[in-house]
């Protein structure tokens, strides 16, 4: 009786982890929206459009990192990793202080969700500033590109 379950963890195991490698994107355009809020308050939004080629569809956790990062010079620690979710943590050095905390990334078909609980490091009390990105597949097609 063990060796049906064994063989079923096994191939299990080896599903999970060819799936959490490699992602697949839709191709098409994908619009990208992000909003910055400093403690309870939200400091707007912005938003662009970026096409996925047909033969340019697979993202591997680098791509979802970089996308998640609120600033270039982020550095990244993996925390989880499955096929519908990504957990990181940020630390980003910036004037003689340190924005830090976790990321969780959503990953669905049409639809990327990116929230960074963050947290500037300063002296007296950490400042929360939390970071919403959204990332919807809008389009089979690309246009204007």
């Amino acid at each position: 009786m063990r060796s049906p379950f064994i063989a079923f963890a096994v191939l299990s195991g080896i599903t999970f982890s060819a799936s959490a490698a490699a992602y697949e994107l839709r191709p098409g355009n994908w619009q990208f929206q992000e909003g910055l809020g400093v403690s309870d308050r939200n400091a707007g939004q912005s938003s662009r459009t970026f096409c996925v080629k047909a033969d340019e569809t697979e993202a591997d956790i680098d791509w979802f990192t970089n996308l998640a990062k609120p600033r270039n010079d982020c550095t990244t620690r993996v925390l989880s990793q499955s096929s519908a979710q990504i957990r990181l943590e940020f630390s980003c050095p910036m004037s003689g202080t340190t924005l830090k905390g976790p990321s969780t990334i959503q990953i669905n078909e049409n639809t990327i969700t990116i929230q960074n609980d963050l947290a500037l490091d300063l002296p007296y009390a950490p400042l929360p500033m939390g970071q919403t990105k959204t990332v919807r597949h809008i389009s089979s097609r690309c246009t204007g590109y």
